[in-house]
């Protein structure tokens, strides 16, 4: 059975996304001293809140806060029900770890999180509920976003 909570020290400098995914903690709590990880409600963020990295355990769905702009891969892994993703998110890491249990995602129309589960429609059984309007996300800008390239100082390039 999972333990209640899992406390993160202020030495924690990274969590790889498998660590968080398998469900073993209902919530988390975060050392004040930890200056990469807070925690939100027993769910952990990166420090300046922009990105998910783990939801808490919910069997009655979760609430990405507004101001979240990116979902770790496996974040949403032990939500049921529904999860609600603001505007401001632009980008979920992970298709497959999305939430194997959440059956609707509630969005407004034309967001990321919108086109996103629809690309990805045959891994996502799940029921779009739109809750108002925002500018349409052109895909066109992620692809600029790939494209990258390295400063003149850069002594390693590593995959």
């Amino acid at each position: 059975a999972p333990m209640e909570k899992l406390y993160l020290p202020g030495s924690l400098c990274y969590i790889q996304p498998q660590c968080v995914r398998v469900g073993w903690f209902y919530e988390a709590e975060v050392s004040p001293d930890n200056i990469n990880y807070k925690a939100i409600d027993g769910s952990i963020y990166t420090i300046d809140g922009k990105e998910l990295v783990r939801a808490k355990v919910s069997k009655n769905g979760f609430v990405v806060p507004d101001g979240t702009e990116r979902i770790a891969e496996g974040a949403l892994y032990d939500v049921s029900g529904s999860v609600t993703i603001p505007a401001s998110v632009k980008k979920i890491e992970d298709v497959s770890g999305f939430g194997r249990n959440v059956k609707k995602m509630i969005t407004p129309k034309g967001s990321y999180a919108a086109w996103h589960v629809t690309k990805y429609k045959r891994m996502f059984p799940i029921e779009i509920v739109y809750d108002g309007e925002t500018e349409p996300y052109d895909p066109k800008e992620e692809e600029e976003d790939k494209k990258a390239s390295l400063p003149d100082f850069s002594e390693r390039f590593v995959f």
